[in-house]
């Protein structure tokens, strides 16, 4: 699985470049979120996205996950994503309701720092 992480301020930026989210990588992509959120000393998170053309239920699944763990935190989690199917996806499914989603890094960065 490639990825790779930085900081803007305080703010954890995590940069998933897969073009799938699928059974063959959400298992990797939750351990490692998961070990993030919970060992790392912030409370904010962004979660790019924007390379990824395919998502099944187990992607989502880690996006909720990973929201939730946030939460635990009392912290923000912002997803990126511009692709068309994504966000149709992120509707269909209602998680528009439940999940903050941008549509860059820099408008997820702002959308932080209003919270």
């Amino acid at each position: 699985m490639n990825y790779n992480i930085a900081d803007n301020n305080g703010i954890k930026i995590f940069y998933f470049n897969e073009i799938k989210l699928d059974t063959s990588c959400s298992g990797l992509l939750k351990a490692e979120l998961t070990s993030l959120i919970s060992n790392g000393d912030f409370r904010d998170l962004i979660v790019d996205l924007s390379k990824i053309e395919i998502c099944d239920s187990s992607g989502l699944s880690v996006l909720l996950v990973a929201n939730r763990l946030i939460s635990a935190k009392e912290g923000n989690l912002v997803f990126v994503t511009g692709s068309p199917k994504m966000i149709q996806l992120i509707q269909i499914t209602r998680l528009n309701k439940v999940l903050t989603i941008a549509g860059s890094v820099e408008e997820a960065i702002l959308l932080i720092k209003e919270k």
